[in-house]
């Protein structure tokens, strides 16, 4: 539930505090890196212990450009009166208690570094000055492209993982599936992962008779993504908020083209043109006339498939990362 998972982050927070500073005692530590990629007023309480912190990279926090009303991911809308009712409640302690211990960890934090620019400014103005950015990074050699780059145009396959949820805009994703069955019925559309709106999806493909062109394969290891991701045509995160998209990269460096939504801090490395197409969240029409086009163009989706590995390798493989953090530290 909700509650219990805003209460587990908080019994997380105390154990790993106390967990840290027995590793501090019998172990010759110099920084404390707290490794947080996502969320911001989310606190630790590393700040308390007698070393310099990092705490990041951050990304943007997801909450300030979901539509209003939409679950985050791992949360539902289905809930009853009491569930709200608590819901509220560790809402209320989360923001006002758990907000002031944020600020204090970001002003005692000695680097609080960002993985996209505009994070910048959801943190404290004392926190400008030390807020390199830091993007997250991905392994070209195990997301490396096929020995044959030219996309299959007998099957062209749009590759979706993620979880299953409201947030993620899947529901839009489906109805684009519908439009570019019409202009192009070979098309597949898999999914890759599981949530709270898998079943409705299955439903959903079903109404729109397309269900013979979609297909789930529900959680699947780490391990197998590589394949998945070179398998396909186009990767598409049609997402209504993104605090960074990973996934995103690992589809750029086995070599694929993207299209996905213009939130959050997808725009600062998907380039509009160039990497794919970046189009409105919310707009299934928008969604669908892109992969038609791409879908529509073999050429253009092999040109943006290697341009896209080319900036993987130049700044987002992880040896100039690796550079960026053992410079700050």
């Amino acid at each position: 539930s909700y509650f219990a998972y805003r209460l587990n982050w908080w019994t997380f927070t105390i154990r790993s505090y106390f967990a840290a500073k027995r590793i501090i005692r019998e172990n010759d530590i110099d920084i404390v890196h707290h490794i947080r990629p996502a969320f911001l007023e989310k606190f630790s309480l590393c700040w308390r212990l007698p070393l310099p912190f990092v705490y990041g990279p951050v990304s943007l926090p997801m909450i300030h450009t979901l539509p209003p009303g939409t679950a985050m991911p791992g949360e539902t809308n289905k809930v009853g009166p009491l569930e709200k009712l608590k819901n509220k409640l560790i809402d209320k302690l989360n923001f006002t208690i758990g907000k002031k211990l944020w600020h204090n960890m970001m002003e005692t934090a000695a680097s609080v570094p960002v993985s996209v620019p505009p994070t910048r400014d959801y943190l404290p103005k004392s926190c400008q000055s030390k807020s390199p950015i830091i993007p997250l990074g991905v392994d070209p050699k195990e997301f490396s492209p096929q020995e044959d780059e030219t996309p299959s145009t007998d099957a062209p396959e749009i590759f979706y993982a993620g979880h299953l949820v409201a947030a993620k805009g899947v529901d839009y994703l489906m109805q684009a599936m519908e439009k570019v069955h019409k202009k192009i019925p070979n098309a597949r559309l898999v999914f890759a992962g599981d949530g709270f709106e898998g079943p409705r999806l299955r439903a959903m493909a079903k109404d729109l008779q397309i269900e013979r062109c979609v297909e789930f394969l529900g959680p699947v290891p780490f391990t197998e993504m590589p394949d998945l991701f070179r398998r396909c045509s186009i990767f598409c995160l049609p997402t209504l908020a993104e605090a960074f998209g990973l996934s995103l990269l690992q589809a750029m460096a086995t070599g694929k083209p993207i299209v996905a939504s213009a939130v959050g801090g997808i725009p600062y490395f998907v380039e509009d043109g160039k990497s794919g197409h970046l189009v409105p969240s919310c707009d299934a029409d928008a969604l669908a006339d892109a992969l038609i086009d791409l879908l529509s163009h073999p050429e253009k989706m092999k040109q943006m498939g290697q341009h896209n590995r080319r900036l993987i390798e130049q700044r987002y493989s992880w040896d100039p990362i690796i550079e960026q953090v053992e410079t700050l530290y």
